[in-house]
C-alpha cells in the first residue's frame, strides 16, 4: 500500500483583521481564468443636500428648511473588498456556500419542528446562525 502524503493546514488572520459586513457582491470575469468579486455595503444617503426657498433679499429662513425629494432615495454602496480567483476556487467556494446555506436550513426546519436540541435555549443557537 502506497504511504499518502500528509498536508496541514494553518489559518492565520492577519494583524487588525476587521469583519465586514456584506449586502451584496458584484464582479464579473477578469481574465481568461479568473473571477474578480467587489463586496458591497449597502445605506441610504443620509448626507442628503437640503432645499431652501429664499426671501428676496437672498436669505433663508431658517424656518423652511426643506428636506430633499422624498419620492427620490439615494442609495451609497460602499465597496469595501475585492477578492480575485480562479475559477476552480470560484466553483469550490460557491458549493462551499451551498452546503452552509443548506445546513442553516436544516437547523431552522429542526428548530420549528422542535426536533433536536431538548432541554438547550434554542433561541440562542438561533439568533447566532442568523448573524
Amino acid at each position: 500500500m502506497q504511504n499518502l502524503k500528509k498536508v496541514t493546514l494553518s489559518y492565520h488572520r492577519v494583524k487588525g483583521l476587521q469583519p465586514r459586513v456584506a449586502h451584496g457582491v458584484y464582479g464579473g470575469v477578469s481574465g481568461p481564468d479568473t473571477v474578480e468579486m467587489e463586496f458591497f455595503s449597502q445605506s441610504e444617503n443620509y448626507d442628503r443636500d437640503l432645499d431652501m426657498s429664499l426671501d428676496e433679499s437672498g436669505h433663508a429662513p431658517t424656518d423652511e428648511l426643506v428636506a430633499g425629494d422624498e419620492l427620490n432615495t439615494n442609495i451609497v454602496r460602499t465597496i469595501h473588498t475585492r477578492i480575485y480567483m480562479n475559477k476552480t476556487a470560484a466553483r469550490e467556494m460557491v458549493d462551499w456556500l451551498l452546503d452552509v446555506l443548506e445546513n442553516m436550513d436544516n437547523m431552522d426546519k429542526a428548530m420549528e419542528n422542535d426536533d433536536m436540541l431538548d432541554g438547550i435555549d434554542k433561541s440562542l443557537i438561533y439568533s447566532k446562525t442568523k448573524q
